[in-house]
């Protein structure tokens, strides 16, 4: 069973490409909640993309950043072989001359990989999934370690307060188990404000199209 495969089938549709533009665009919106404004034309300008699901994801990171510095350091982490084989193909033919480091890691590893307080951006969507929420709050506390002192988070969570969050819960179980082969987590809203709060993360809240998922804008 492959994961990359079946959950490729979802990533590859165009409209994943728009919801993407449209998350990364709202998630740094977001920050003015916060009174806080991402530098992205800073020198030297450092970014991760911590769990990056396919070459599709892949792609339309690099592009939302090259409009907004043209001389980025990117890093992206996967712990599937065949995301990561898949990416470097698409890197290699798409983007040659930028500087990109493609890594298979698990990403509670990532302070063995990048050193500390480097990283401007850090974006993921939907990696908490695979997490339990005290694997969760490790994460956060490796990712504020990467940060730099102006450094950023978006992301995504499964954050619903439906009271029939727990019905999609098992299907997101279900389907994470016998589709995908991978074990997947649930996550209240409740619980994930926690685990931000414990890591000291700041943090803005919004909607996605799909109800069920939230999106989170976050800085130390």
């Amino acid at each position: 069973m492959s994961y990359y495969k079946n959950f490729g089938l979802i990533l590859k549709n165009p409209l994943w490409r728009l919801y993407l533009r449209w998350r990364y665009q709202r998630s740094i919106d977001d920050f003015a909640k916060l009174n806080f404004l991402p530098n992205f034309s800073k020198k030297d300008f450092s970014c991760l993309l911590c769990g990056v699901g396919n070459e599709v994801t892949a792609e339309e990171f690099i592009k939302f950043i090259l409009k907004r510095n043209p001389d980025p350091n990117i890093w992206m982490i996967d712990l599937g072989e065949e995301q990561i084989d898949a990416i470097k193909r698409m890197v290699n033919k798409k983007f040659p001359d930028l500087k990109i480091k493609i890594k298979q890691i698990n990403a509670l590893g990532l302070n063995s990989l990048i050193k500390e307080h480097s990283i401007d951006w850090i974006e993921t969507d939907g990696l908490f999934e695979f997490f339990d929420n005290s694997s969760i709050r490790k994460l956060l506390d490796v990712w504020k370690k990467l940060l730099s002192n102006d450094g950023f988070i978006t992301t995504t969570a499964t954050s619903s307060r439906w009271k029939l969050q727990e019905y999609f819960d098992t299907v997101k179980i279900w389907a994470g188990k016998v589709w995908l082969g991978v074990k997947v987590y649930p996550h209240t809203r409740t619980q994930m404000h926690q685990n931000f709060k414990s890591a000291e993360l700041k943090f803005v809240e919004g909607p996605t199209p799909i109800p069920y998922f939230k999106r989170y804008s976050l800085i130390a």
